[in-house]
């Protein structure tokens, strides 16, 4: 129960503790520095928003050599759309065959010659200054990626940005404050073309392989607040699930089969991948740990407190159910947030399933878009 209570309460004050003794190190930049820039974005089948992320690569205002190469092994019309497009800033790269993004991205590598990349998705608008924002870091040769500020959107356009998401990015400002983070977003993540290596073919989490490269050369990641991107994300709990199930697996795959060659080299970074992510993957098991124990406390030494450290278990989980099934329901505070962390764990347990028993998960299954 303490190692759950440090994951999302004690690491949080953690952080917060060492604020003053360590001050602000985010170096602060010029924004002078304009390398030339390929944003590359890895598509399958978004046909029905591909000609928006276009528009939106053209309305981005760098004032160096900026150039969009969209990777595809689509099946929907969305290389049609491309095709339509492309011209000296708008270029496509087809794929004969679907292998997964983590091969679509090492393929897209092979035909960028400029300085600077930066990894996008379909569904990632940039604000028109993002990519300016996001490089500017670069220059500084003790950070070795950047990632940007995501502002999440349901599909109707409303803020996606739950109490969760919140919670995130509060960790985020507070890792960066002492010179680094470990969470980046794999839709606005800028990297030294030259410094990339071809990924794992299969991996599921390719950011956060990117960011724990980086890390472990003794290099930062740095939180660049200033780089806004807009994602839509899924309205329905379903959606959302199933997406983070997938995700789950990526991170036990990182977990299983690359941290002994990805753990961060230096002491903050360290604490910081074991407290961020190692132990909230960890936290279904906690959980099940907890309860389990709890009950076998009650049975063999019933007293109010036993019975009353079960029951709350009992009435938040049941709270979550109630917060998962209903919509209504899940408008409220106290059934939205115990829904939430409920399904995140479940999500990642199912996703840990998926990962011991090597189950393909490499292809994405595209969440809906409209």
């Amino acid at each position: 129960m303490l190692l759950l209570g440090y994951t999302y309460v004690g690491y949080p004050l953690l952080l917060l503790l060492l604020q003053p003794v360590s001050g602000d190190r985010t170096e602060p930049h010029d924004g002078g520095h304009f390398p030339s820039v390929t944003m590359v974005v890895a598509v399958h089948n978004e046909a029905s928003i591909i000609a928006e992320k276009v528009q939106n690569c053209r309305g981005i205002q760098y004032p160096g050599e900026f150039t969009c190469l969209f990777v595809s092994d689509s099946t929907d019309g969305t290389d049609s759309v491309l095709e339509s497009e492309t011209d000296g800033q708008i270029s496509l790269l087809t794929l004969p065959e679907r292998r997964g993004k983590s091969y679509a991205l090492n393929r897209a590598m092979e035909q960028v010659d400029s300085d600077v990349v930066i990894f996008s998705d379909a569904n990632t608008m940039y604000e028109p200054s993002a990519v300016s924002e996001l490089v500017a870091p670069l220059a500084d040769d003790r950070i070795g990626c950047v990632t940007g500020k995501l502002e999440l959107r349901t599909l109707d356009g409303t803020s996606g940005e739950g109490l969760y998401w919140q919670y995130e990015l509060s960790l985020r400002r507070l890792e960066q404050s002492l010179g680094t983070t470990v969470s980046v977003n794999g839709g606005v993540l800028a990297i030294r073309a030259d410094e990339f290596e071809p990924l794992p073919e299969g991996v599921l989490v390719d950011d956060l392989v990117i960011a724990l490269r980086q890390l472990r050369r003794g290099r930062n990641v740095q939180y660049q607040e200033s780089a806004i991107a807009t994602e839509r994300t899924p309205s329905g709990i379903d959606d959302e699930f199933t997406r983070r199930v997938r995700i789950g697996a990526g991170n036990y795959q990182v977990l299983w089969r690359l941290a002994g060659t990805l753990f961060p080299s230096r002491a903050l970074p360290a604490i910081q991948f074991l407290s961020h992510k190692v132990l909230r993957w960890l936290g279904p098991w906690m959980l099940t740990s907890i309860l389990l124990s709890s009950l076998l406390l009650a049975l063999l030494e019933p007293s109010v407190p036993t019975f009353a450290i079960v029951g709350t278990q009992v009435i938040g989980y049941a709270f979550a159910l109630i917060g998962m099934k209903s919509r209504v329901a899940r408008s409220l505070p106290v059934f939205r947030i115990p829904a939430y962390f409920v399904s995140m764990n479940v999500a990642l347990a199912l996703g840990c399933f998926h990962s011991l028993r090597g189950t393909d998960n490499r292809l994405w299954t595209v969440t809906p878009r409209e």
